[in-house]
């Protein structure tokens, strides 16, 4: 079951929101997709944007999870930024957004670089097919 989710953006932000969703076994959460322009990869304020709604929603959905690695994909055109969040341990991957953000400074709390899949290569597929086997693994054993 895939579920649409749309939180609108409040009136300050400049970030064009286009989607995120929950895909869903059962009730149980197997993988998180959120959707970006391609354009918005270009800019520091779009990839914050995106990973802080990501991370909320890994916080949200948190209860809903029964396998033990929750992945998520925040694709803007067709480069992916992987998420992972181990259950155990409760640890979120890519956390490298401890990057303390500075109100007196441009600080890049998302890089550009943890975009590094691209669907239209074959390396990128075979990263994609390795997550999506991993999960369908894991949800076979969800009762």
């Amino acid at each position: 079951m895939i579920l649409p989710k749309y939180k609108p953006p409040t009136q300050s932000r400049l970030v064009d929101f286009k989607g995120i969703y929950t895909i869903k076994q059962k009730s149980h959460v197997v993988f998180l997709l959120e959707v970006k322009s391609s354009e918005d990869l270009g800019h520091i304020s779009s990839r914050q944007e995106a990973d802080s709604q990501m991370r909320e929603k890994f916080r949200h959905v948190f209860g809903a999870v029964s396998v033990g690695m929750l992945y998520g994909a925040c694709a803007m055109g067709t480069k992916i930024c992987i998420y992972k969040l181990h259950m155990m341990s409760r640890q979120l991957f890519p956390f490298e957004s401890t990057i303390p953000s500075n109100p007196e400074l441009v600080t890049d709390t998302a890089p550009v670089e943890w975009w590094n899949i691209d669907l239209l290569t074959p390396e990128g597929q075979g990263q994609l097919c390795k997550i999506v086997q991993h999960i369908k693994e894991m949800s076979t054993k969800i009762g």
